[in-house]
């Protein structure tokens, strides 16, 4: 079976219509039709009940709509890792800033970081507020936030700068140096 079959069967299971997902889709609903044949075949047991309207699952079908969605998690959770650790490798720090130009002992500390270690990719974000921001670091979208408010977030270490500073906690990083904290730190009176 493909994941093309396996997301088939999830947007039939999400939209309990056979055309809803089709539509959904950008496929006609016989070509859906046959692929889900095709893939209760490979299986060897029918995913959903048709009988009934809207079709449902067989008990079959929702053990296997289950662990497709785990799987389907786990493979974005994969990526994304994967994509961080390339990016981590490359010695690029993303950071993101609710101020432009950065106050001074942040610039500070980041320009002590990208002549001791890697580059720094500095990008300015004033919209989104410290919370927002400080979600991105705690979800891997970037590797530090600098902001006007300190973010209400365990996930993540905040040292304050005048601004707040947040890198997401020792154990949940990727990248193996810890130079920037320390940096930071040390900057600090």
């Amino acid at each position: 079976m493909n994941s093309q079959q396996v997301e088939y069967i999830l947007a039939v299971a999400e939209c309990r219509s056979f055309s809803k997902a089709a539509k959904m889709l950008f496929v006609t609903q016989p070509s859906l039709s046959q692929y889900i044949i095709n893939a209760e075949q490979k299986l060897g047991f029918a995913v959903f009940d048709r009988s009934c309207s809207p079709v449902a699952l067989t008990p079959e079908g929702e053990i296997f709509v289950e662990y497709a969605k785990r799987f389907r998690e786990l493979e974005t959770e994969l990526n994304g890792r994967l994509e961080e650790h390339i990016r981590r490798r490359s010695g690029a720090l993303r950071v993101v800033s609710e101020i432009q130009p950065l106050p001074k002992a942040a610039a500070d500390a980041l320009a002590v970081y990208a002549d001791s270690i890697g580059d720094v990719d500095i990008s300015s974000d004033g919209e989104s507020g410290s919370e927002k921001l400080s979600q991105q670091v705690a979800d891997g979208s970037c590797d530090a936030a600098v902001t006007l408010e300190k973010p209400q977030n365990d996930a993540l270490e905040t040292v304050p700068l005048t601004v707040w500073l947040s890198v997401r906690r020792s154990e949940d990083r990727s990248y193996p140096d810890e130079r920037l904290l320390e940096l930071v730190r040390g900057r600090l009176p």
